[in-house]
């Protein structure tokens, strides 16, 4: 059982939190974003914002996972979770982005050549699609396995690409969560869902990417122009 209000309230606390801490040890140790010309801020700009919250976004996966697998009835091993199509693509996608994670801290520190950075995308990409996650929209796989490396590696490009500006990135993908928990209520297996009281997650694509959205409106409060923190490649 999950009290869901509850839950969102810790998840954005804790958001702006790490993201503060992350803030004030980018200004004392110097990891900030100098002016550019092809970036729109005119000051230094704390880096690794994504160090701020995506441990808050991972923890919440976990927390979502452990009480979908306790209301399933299912012991915490990889067979179990593997046996579970929902809790087996939430355990690839946390997997994923985790991998994404560190990969894009480390080119923040290091900067990656682009074949390194693509190499990785792949990865990650791979990772979720051997669980299961694969657009069905042809009845050709190859097409689908294509088509769902273009979407996941142009989606993470482009965020990269959005957080030369303030505010948009976070602002865009705090968006698309909300839409996405939007749409996945219009399902009629979503009917059980009630948000005001203690609830069983019976589809777990509302509360991540409620989560998602929750965490990066607790980092947008910092990130809105003008901006005091870039997400970095981490974000």
């Amino acid at each position: 059982m999950i009290n869901l209000p509850l839950y969102l309230a810790a998840t954005f606390a804790a958001a702006i939190l790490g993201t503060l801490v992350v803030r004030h040890l980018a200004s004392r140790f110097g990891w900030v974003a100098l002016p550019r010309p092809n970036r729109w801020h005119t000051q230094p700009t704390a880096l690794h914002g994504g160090v701020g919250f995506f441990p808050v976004f991972l923890a919440g996966g976990l927390f979502i996972l452990s009480r979908h697998v306790e209301a399933s009835h299912l012991l915490w091993t990889f067979t179990s979770i593997r046996s579970d199509a929902e809790a087996r693509l939430l355990a690839a996608l946390l997997v994923s982005a985790s991998f994404m994670f560190v990969v894009g801290l480390a080119d923040d520190l290091f900067h990656f050549r682009p074949f390194t950075k693509i190499l990785a995308q792949l990865i990650a990409t791979s990772l979720f699609l051997a669980a299961g996650g694969v657009f069905t929209l042809s009845p050709s796989l190859l097409f689908n396995l294509l088509l769902t490396y273009f979407w996941f590696i142009g989606i993470i490009n482009a965020v990269n690409l959005l957080d030369h500006m303030d505010g948009l990135s976070s602002g865009v993908v705090s968006l698309a969560a909300i839409n996405i928990t939007l749409l996945t209520l219009q399902s009629p297996a979503a009917g059980s869902v009630h948000f005001l009281s203690p609830t069983p997650i019976p589809l777990l694509a509302i509360p991540i990417a409620l989560t998602l959205a929750v965490v990066l409106c607790g980092f947008l409060i910092f990130n809105w122009s003008p901006a005091s923190i870039f997400m970095g490649d981490s974000g």
